[in-house]
């Protein structure tokens, strides 16, 4: 290890040390002092931070969580073990409907209300996008050309801005409701909005209005040709008349398709995407194969199974419905007797388990981290800027300081990522287990990022998905970057909550978006000319192999651009989702303000982790290529035995051909001895069955 690695995994390991001692110091005074809202006390004495109320009321639930999910699960494999792959479609949309009703009470009226109308409208608009003046002219009575007319006037690509608005309007007609829609449909029906469940119904509206849209979208793939960029598929018959299907794969664009402009190929979630730098494409295909067979595929069967699929319902991971299908079908062909059993396969086991002791592992330092570490009811009762105007009465001594500043902003983003952790895989697990495939939504540590871009593909990857299939792409992709960034990121925040710190997080993270765009399209296109110089030849042998993490002083260039964008990427964050917009002035003016060294300090470490990272990186990067090299040898030396053994059968060919010639044979070396055994053995059976049809023949 180099010695500035050595150095700046000191400062990085010193700062977590300190970061950590004095946040555990602050949060114990400040509880001990104070009665906060929000933080509850625990077992052995201390004091458990319960102040946000998503992670409140998922973790009061979590038993009969579990107990619901393992239940789901289990029925789920017995069902389709019985009944095939129709009686478990039924079975999900069955338990789906009881599930929301126990979660919403009488609101889930409302809910299937929403559902069924993106339905209807999502059957519509795939009519409407395959229809062509022929139907209209054929029309026999007025009625019919009227309606044809109208439908006609909805074709592709209307049909898509139409499934977009009303379903959008839908959604926007919901949150008015403000939590009592039967009141403000009617006052006699005031009396439903006491029995409104366990889960507050337009908390899942938003996941019900991706689900929706993603099959409204998908079913007119199928159902239509569309040349796009994303790609299409052949003509298919109307899916709203009950017509058979063809048998065709949907195209579908993950998030991990979508690589930088700088060329360089990412490698997400165990799959390998590759771009050539030089040929200026602007899209990546991936082709996610969906077994559409017939019209049951796309019903409303199939839908109120997607839409109400209970592991996945509440809070995702989002998966789209060509994938879900796909899943389903493969996991139904895995479980189909007689082969299934109603225990796990050992591969399967094998990947769960690491996968559920990893979820353990995750609830066990949340835990951990409520109870030392109070940070996220500090900010969230914004008790900071409160300490600091009431400096002169008896809380003087809980005066912050820089570091308490720091501290908060640190292990608020901490408490973020493991509670999301948490609570998606939590969902996950219970899918996997059932056979449904959904993406993992942070992939790696929240920490382990120091670009907007990078950071963004890493958090919620199920929903970066979903915008850069249905979203990013149909509006022009790479053609328009900077301006599908405004409105990608207003979507995601006017998606959360119509609220002026969710607009605030857009736009800043869209400020840090844009100039890292530009400098990355500039840096990387001047890396290629410099790897790929043609002007001294006698270098390019070593100008291919060059790579910018091989010199240090770009790695540290990089490194401040990146300490900048982990800055503003903290600040997008804190504004977003804890301090909003006036909150997150009491920081600024703390740490860069009123302490302008210790500012020099935070960039420092900051700067020495980014580094670290860049060590990381090159680690695993040389572990890949070293299994590549690993892998390439083995290839190697297979080749090698195998022209060794075509090369000794060639051999025994032209010694034999020379003997039944009547050559001697005398100046041809066997190649081998093994060969020489085998040709003679082979005479010998050759002899033997001769003799065996002579002998026949004599007694014929």
């Amino acid at each position: 290890m180099k010695f500035d690695t050595l150095l700046f995994l000191a400062i990085v390991t010193y700062a977590q040390v300190v970061i950590l001692v004095e946040g555990i110091r602050f949060s114990k005074q400040l509880s001990s002092s104070l009665s906060i809202r929000g933080i509850y006390p625990s077992f052995f004495g201390f004091k458990n931070d319960l102040s946000d109320p998503q992670w409140r009321e998922f973790r009061s639930s979590l038993p009969l969580l579990t107990g619901a999910m393992a239940t789901f699960v289990l029925l789920s494999k017995w069902v389709t073990q019985s009944y095939g792959f129709l009686g478990r479609r039924r079975y999900q949309v069955a338990v789906g409907m009881i599930f929301i009703g126990v979660l919403h009470g009488a609101h889930s009226l409302i809910v299937l209300l929403l559902a069924l109308g993106g339905y209807h409208l999502a059957r519509f608009a795939a009519s409407a996008s395959t229809l062509t003046r022929t139907p209209i002219r054929a029309a026999g009575s007025t009625h019919e050309h009227k309606c044809n007319r109208f439908r006609y006037f909805f074709r592709w690509p209307r049909s898509v801005w139409l499934v977009w608005l009303l379903d959008c309007g839908f959604v926007l007609w919901a949150r008015s409701l403000q939590g009592t829609p039967f009141t403000r449909l009617s006052p006699s029906l005031g009396f439903l909005d006491q029995h409104a469940g366990l889960l507050r119904w337009h908390v899942g509206v938003n996941f019900l209005l991706l689900r929706v849209l993603s099959y409204s979208l998908d079913i007119q793939r199928v159902t239509c040709r569309v040349e796009t960029e994303v790609g299409g598929g052949e003509d298919r018959s109307d899916p709203a008349t009950g017509g058979k299907l063809n048998r065709q794969d949907l195209n579908a664009v993950s998030d991990d398709t979508v690589t930088s402009d700088n060329g360089i190929s990412s490698n997400n979630n165990g799959i390998s995407h590759s771009m050539n730098s030089n040929n200026g494409a602007n899209h990546v295909h991936m082709t996610t194969e969906c077994d559409v067979a017939n019209a049951d595929d796309i019903s409303l069967m199939a839908y109120l199974s997607y839409v109400l699929y209970p592991p996945l319902y509440i809070a995702g991971p989002i998966t789209c419905f060509s994938d879900f299908l796909t899943s389903q079908k493969k996991s139904e062909s895995s479980l189909s007797p007689p082969s299934s059993t109603h225990t796990p396969s050992p591969a399967a086991a094998a990947t769960l388990l690491p996968y559920l002791l990893r979820l353990l592992l995750q609830l066990a330092l949340l835990e951990v981290t409520t109870h030392l570490l109070h940070f996220n009811a500090v900010c969230r009762w914004r008790l900071l800027p409160y300490l600091e105007a009431h400096s002169t009465t008896s809380l003087a001594p809980l005066q912050p300081r820089p570091i308490d500043y720091a501290a908060a902003a640190y292990w608020v983003v901490v408490f973020m990522w493991l509670k999301f952790s948490v609570m998606w895989r939590f969902f996950r697990f219970f899918s996997l287990c059932d056979g449904t495939n959904c993406p993992e939504n942070l992939p790696r540590c929240v920490m382990h990022n120091y670009d907007v871009e990078g950071f963004w593909r890493h958090w919620h990857v199920s929903f970066n998905r979903w915008l850069v299939r249905y979203l990013y792409i149909p509006l022009g992709g790479r053609n328009h970057k900077i301006l599908l960034a405004w409105i990608v990121f207003l979507f995601v925040a006017l998606w959360h909550e119509i609220e002026i710190q969710l607009v605030g997080w857009a736009v800043i993270t869209v400020l840090a978006f844009t100039p890292e765009l530009a400098v990355k399209k500039w840096v990387g296109s001047w890396l290629r000319r410099r790897r790929l110089d043609k002007k001294e030849k006698e270098k390019e042998k070593e100008k291919e192999s060059w790579s910018w993490r091989k010199e240090r002083g770009l790695r540290y260039l990089f490194g401040i651009g990146g300490t900048i964008n982990a800055v503003l990427l903290f600040a997008a964050n804190m504004v977003g989702f804890v301090a909003g917009v006036d909150g997150i002035g009491a920081f600024v003016e703390k740490i860069l303000h009123q302490s302008p060294w210790f500012t020099v300090k935070v960039l420092v470490v900051l700067f020495s982790a980014i580094q670290l990272l860049f060590s990381i990186e090159d680690l695993q990067m040389g572990l890949s290529s070293e299994a590549v090299d690993q892998e390439g040898e083995g290839r190697g030396a297979g080749e090698e035995k195998r022209s060794a053994e075509k090369g000794s059968a060639e051999e025994g060919r032209g010694e034999r051909e020379g003997e039944g010639k009547g050559e001697s044979g005398e100046g041809k070396e066997p190649c081998n001895i093994e060969a020489k055994e085998k040709e003679k053995r082979r005479r010998s059976e050759e002899n033997n069955r001769k003799g065996e049809k002579d002998d026949e023949g004599k007694t014929k």
